[in-house]
């Protein structure tokens, strides 16, 4: 067996693969990060550009985390946090995937699904009350210029149309780099 600096070949793949998983899965809800989210939603964009499959991209975003941090302290966020993502993943299963790509929002990537079933799903979640979501099909845009800044932006502003009309908290996010 060789060994290099105290470890065999073996152990430093298991090392290895560990800080992989750290770097791409959040700790605390076990879905995929941001950086996942950001490969993967440019390769489907890419996909929609030159071969013309659709996809359907969701953004969630918690209502009144903030809140729940400063009521009841920082473990209780991180519940709603894990519930959310919990049932969001129990949701979506093998249908489409999730992201947490911040404190308190989550993507979904889907090129099964349409944005009314993604809409009813989201809506019929058993987390559903907690969080608000902005959704897009990938037909709904001309395609000629069209890149992943606006697809973002404009599931963000419809989140923000939302969360606006249910007076929830939110600072809109379009200087963001996707």
């Amino acid at each position: 067996m060789i060994e290099f600096l105290g470890e065999t070949c073996e152990e430093q793949l298991v090392h290895a693969k560990e800080i992989v998983a750290r770097y791409r899965y959040d700790e605390l809800t076990t879905l995929k990060r941001r950086f996942d989210f950001n490969d993967d939603f440019k390769k489907m964009v890419h996909s929609r550009i030159h071969d013309g499959i659709d996809f359907t991209f969701a953004l969630i975003d918690i209502n009144n985390l903030k809140t729940t941090n400063d009521k009841y302290g920082y473990l209780a966020g991180d519940e709603l946090i894990k519930d959310v993502a919990k049932n969001l993943k129990d949701t979506f299963q093998g249908q489409a995937t999730v992201y947490r790509i911040g404190g308190d929002e989550f993507a979904i990537l889907c090129d099964t699904l349409n944005r009314k079933e993604i809409k009813k799903m989201l809506k019929e979640a058993d987390t559903a009350e907690k969080y608000c979501f902005g959704i897009v099909d990938s037909n709904e845009f001309d395609w000629n210029g069209t890149n992943c800044r606006d697809v973002f932006n404009f599931a963000n502003n419809i989140l923000m149309d939302v969360k606006a009309e249910k007076n929830i908290n939110l600072k809109r996010n379009s200087e963001k780099n996707y």
